[in-house]
């Protein structure tokens, strides 16, 4: 390259000496200068030689600052787009390995957060830029190469494509070959009258003591050519071309996210959603007010109207709070009154002990609170191992099979009726080990020495048999929810899987918004025929005189459906306005079922005009096996909701004919 060489030699070092001290004596005005090494720069490439193996990265001077075009600088968007473009180029380029190229991909983000990037801001580049290049095989999720196959793939598409001098060379030569063989021809250029020709333009540094400097400039310019062949040369005095303050902001205005206030739009929205919210108070209020005045007959009393639908599907306050809080379905037994405490500890003894004994020994407020303490440090030990346990089999699963965290947009979610997130990570998961394990411990230390100081007159056997059998059918509804979280888990997990395989055999948008159509459906589907089941599990357990009322399970389409009912048609029996609305909720549900049906048969009779029958199968394969799981999924769900709602086993949640086919 000009005048540096690079070149391998096999030979012995001293022979290569001699030929470089020889080429030194070749021409006095000639002098070489010369590196032997195993790891030698060439112009901007490192070269490493391993054992005869030569590997290539991007050379970076020792004394070279990781600085570039800060993000805070005054340069056009395109710019920044163009710098983090253009490392990548390079250090795809240069790199001859994957390791090589993941390392200085990770330099390279380093180097722009240096420099005041957003990380958001360079996630969303280098996503664009592997988009551009990536292979088939790469998930169009998540674009990002994972292996030295897709790095080889990558590599070759870029080396294919010249480099910015290479085109310009091109660009030059054709330009002199287009001049050389073109015919120079004349153009006339007619130009318009200049309308200034009669003016004439003083311009002056504006300052403030200089106000009136126009009006006299204009007087004496007027005192010598008025009158005169000059006079009609119109004068013009200004000084606008004289660069402030206020004239330099209007010629580089800094970008909008930075003048504007980032927290106008957040409380914009607040004060939106608040107004929103009045709205909708003051219409529920309204509607409250014609329900005041119906006397409810003897058939509506125990079907209780809630006189405020919600708008979201809420089956249970107490399962959504623990699906980021398990410690809520823990009792406190310090703070908890002795009366219950006793009556929960009587209830947890067994039929051989004898009852008055154990209400004597209660009474006892020594004894009953070493009793309360032992039984809080024993709850707190088996939530820790429940919770142990729990983030072991989070780890095992992790490791058995891949199933760590997973994440895509809430827009993506949305739209593919799936939940947008999954999983934790791997250091989180190591770190709630370490921290049970660690816990476990030390409340088991904590036991010890309370045991310590037990009164002689307690039998510990009996006690301890107490506080288990107790602890244990307290805690049932926490083992329900962790049980819960391992399955859903699974679940969340497959889900993920089943979408990212369908976007990933590259479907037409048609086939894409078939696909959602169906998905939607299903989802909207499972809703009310989850809804149907838990109202018809309601009926068969309420009685007349129970006090049980619709607003202890909250299912927002059948309350809305009841109704209407109840004010669109003429009163009946409750059985027969509870049949129809049955009726009415399953029409709902095979109105779903008939949208997914409609865009099967749309997507089935592409086939034919379809250039690819076998991609259009597969596709088709894949959309059914996400609906499949979808539905395995939903009676689970279903499962879940009957043992919070009617405290039933599995076994016993399904209803015949739940699902349409």
């Amino acid at each position: 390259y000009i005048d540096d060489v690079f070149f391998t030699w096999n030979a012995s070092e001293d022979k290569l000496k001699q030929l470089l001290e020889a080429a030194n004596n070749f021409h006095p005005n000639i002098k070489l200068e010369y590196h032997i090494g195993k790891s030698l720069p060439f112009l901007d490439v490192l070269l490493n030689n391993d054992n005869g193996i030569l590997t290539t990265s991007v050379y970076h001077k020792s004394s070279a600052e990781p600085t570039v075009v800060s993000f805070l600088s005054d340069h056009p968007r395109h710019v920044f787009r163009n710098v983090i473009q253009t490392a990548l180029t390079r250090a795809v380029r240069y790199s001859s390995t994957f390791e090589i190229f993941n390392n200085e991909r990770r330099a390279i983000r380093l180097m722009f957060l240096y420099n005041c990037y957003p990380s958001r801001y360079i996630n969303e580049q280098f996503r664009l830029f592997f988009v551009d290049y990536m292979s088939s095989s790469i998930p169009s999720l998540l674009p990002m190469i994972t292996d030295e196959s897709q790095f080889v793939a990558l590599y070759q598409k870029l080396s294919n494509q010249p480099t910015a001098k290479q085109t310009q060379v091109t660009t030059n030569a054709a330009a002199v070959d287009l001049i050389q063989n073109t015919q120079v021809m004349e153009a006339s250029v007619t130009r318009k009258d200049n309308k200034f020709k009669q003016n004439l333009f003083v311009h002056f540094t504006h300052e403030a003591r200089l106000k009136g400097l126009a009006r006299e400039i204009h007087t004496i310019h007027d005192s010598f050519f008025k009158n005169t062949i000059h006079g009609d040369i119109r004068l013009v005095v200004g000084n606008r071309n004289n660069p402030n303050t206020e004239f330099e902001l209007s010629r580089k205005r800094p970008a909008s996210s930075i003048l504007k206030d980032p927290l106008k739009k957040i409380r914009r929205n607040k004060k939106k959603n608040r107004r929103l919210h009045m709205k909708k108070k003051n219409v529920s209020v309204n509607n409250q007010l014609p329900l005041a005045t119906i006397k409810p007959s003897a058939q509506f009393q125990n079907l209780s109207i809630p006189q405020d639908l919600p708008t979201k599907k809420i089956y249970n306050p107490v399962d959504l709070a623990t699906s980021s809080d398990p410690t809520l379905l823990l009792s406190d037994y310090l703070t908890m009154p002795d009366s219950k405490f006793k009556e929960m500890l009587l209830t947890s003894t067994s039929n051989n002990i004898n009852t008055d004994e154990l209400i004597e020994l209660l009474n006892q407020k020594e004894i009953l609170l070493f009793i309360r303490q032992l039984t809080q440090l024993i709850n707190k030990l088996n939530y820790s191992q429940l919770q142990n346990e729990q983030w072991a089999y989070y780890h095992n699963l992790g490791i058995t099979e891949s199933i760590w965290t997973g994440r895509v947009s809430k827009k993506m979610a949305e739209a593919n009726s799936m939940c947008y997130t999954y999983g934790r990570s791997k250091v989180l998961i190591k770190q709630r080990l370490e921290k049970y394990k660690l816990q476990c411990q030390k409340v088991q230390d904590t036991i010890n020495e309370h045991t310590k100081h037990i009164p002689t007159i307690i039998d510990m056997t009996i006690i301890t048999n107490m506080i288990n059998n107790l602890i244990h059918k307290d805690q049932y509804q926490l083992r329900l929810e962790l049980d819960r979280r391992k399955t859903m888990l699974r679940l969340d997990a497959e889900e993920h899987k089943l979408v990212d395989h369908f976007y990933n055999l590259k479907p037409r948008q048609t086939e894409i918004n078939s696909a959602k159509i169906i998905w939607k459906a299903i989802h909207e589907q499972q809703g009310i025929l989850h809804e149907i089941a838990i109202f018809q599990k309601w009926l068969q357990l309420h009685t007349p005189g129970s006090t049980s009322t619709l607003q202890d399970i909250q299912l927002p389409n059948i309350n809305r459906i009841f109704t209407s009912l109840i004010f669109n048609e003429t009163p009946s029996t409750t059985e027969h306005m509870a049949k129809q609305t049955i009726a009415k909720a399953e029409a709902i549900a095979n109105h779903y079922d008939n949208i997914a049906t409609a865009a099967k048969t749309k997507l089935r009779s592409t086939r034919t005009n379809h250039k690819n029958v076998n991609l259009l199968d597969q596709i088709n394969i894949a959309i059914l096996t996400r609906e499949h799981n979808m539905r395995q999924r939903g009676i689970y769900e279903l499962q879940r909701k009957f043992q919070i709602i009617f405290n039933e086993t599995p076994s016993e949640t399904t209803p015949p004919n739940l699902y349409h086919t």
